[in-house]
Order: structure tokens, then sequence, then C-alpha cells
């Protein structure tokens, strides 16, 4: 596809990589097919293209590779463990390639979105375990929209992390400098939660 791609409009110059699912569900009760899809479109569809478009980025020296990641790529969330899985790979391969691709004049970015508003977010709320609904908490997903220009503008600064949001931003350096204190949250969470189905169940 890469090919018919560059033969009909040029090389490529700039990637985006943004295909992704997730279908929460806990560990023992999600098919193992499930995990094998997950790194199928969230790991493999970002890696597969990259390759393709990469070696004629290095021969021109330029070019601009752009993944989405996740909070769910640096945050292990109940519920995520396929999802999660995929999205860490999204995040050290794009560590990788920022190390690889920088000395060729190729820049790297990856976008760490919350929930955004889409069709696929819509199916995941519908389906997630009640331990995940209260970590995502009542924060409202943003719009594909703003994301799309936070993306587009990131690319074009060369900025290689991107983690919108205040409150996101300091779950990424609580998690890094306190992981105790970032824990303990979750756990919290999930905790109230469990008493809380315990009590409806036996009432």
């Amino acid at each position: 596809m890469v090919r018919q791609v560059e033969d009909e409009l040029g090389p490529v110059d700039t990637l985006m990589a943004c295909a992704g699912y997730c279908t929460p569900m806990r560990f023992t009760e999600l098919p193992v097919e499930e995990f094998e899809g997950h790194l199928d479109a969230n790991l493999l569809g970002v890696i597969y293209p990259a390759r393709a478009v990469t070696p004629g980025m290095m021969e021109r020296g330029r070019g601009n590779i752009a993944m989405v990641a996740s909070m769910g790529g640096f945050v292990g969330v109940y519920g995520y463990s396929a999802y999660s899985s995929a999205k860490f790979g999204v995040m050290g391969l794009a560590e990788v390639l920022r190390c690889e691709l920088k000395p060729h004049g190729i820049g790297v970015t990856v976008l760490c979105p919350p929930n955004v508003d889409t069709p696929g977010y819509a199916r995941e709320v519908e389906i997630e375990p009640a331990e995940t609904a209260a970590i995502n908490g009542s924060v409202k997903a943003v719009s594909p929209e703003s994301m799309a220009r936070v993306f587009v503008s990131a690319v074009e600064r060369g900025k290689f992390l991107v983690v919108p949001g205040f409150v996101n931003g300091l779950l990424y350096r609580l998690k890094g400098l306190f992981p105790e204190l970032f824990y303990m949250v979750f756990d919290g969470d999930v905790s109230k939660t469990r008493k809380a189905v315990r009590d409806v169940t036996t009432s």
C-alpha cells in the first residue's frame, strides 16, 4: 500500500499512525484472541507502516514518524491488560525510534491522549468493568478534532512526547516521581468500587 501511494503521490514525508482499539475486560475473562488482535492493530499497525517509510526517509535525510499511544501506554489500568500491553509497546517503539532516527534527520512524535469521544470509545464504555469506569471517572472525553490539532502541532514543532491536559500531565509525572502514591490512588478506586458492588449485591 505504501509503495502504491508513493508511486502515485510521491515520497511519504510524514507518517501518522493512529489506528487502534480497546476491549476493556478483566485479564482472566478476556479471550486470548483479543490479545492477538490488540497487538496486531495497536502495535504492529504502527510497526508495519513505519518500516515501510523509514528507509526512504533515511535516504532523503528528513521525515516524521508520528504515532498514537495512549494514557494506557504508560499507565496500566484495571481492565486494559490487552490494550496497555500493546500501547506500552508503542511507547517503547517510539523511544527506540527517537534514538535511532534522530541522526538521520527524522523526527519522532508520540501522542498519549486521554479518552477520545469516538464510536470506539462509546463501545468501551458499554462493556468496561465497573472498576475501569471508576478509574476513568467522570472526566469528559475530549474531541477527536482537538487531539488532531494537538497531534499535528506537535509534529510541526518537532516535539517527541505529547501528554495533553493538565491532569494527564500530572498523572504522568506522579507515576514517575511517586509511583507508590500513584498506585495507592488507583487501588483506592478499585477497592471502593468493589465494595459498592458487594453492598448492592448483598442488599
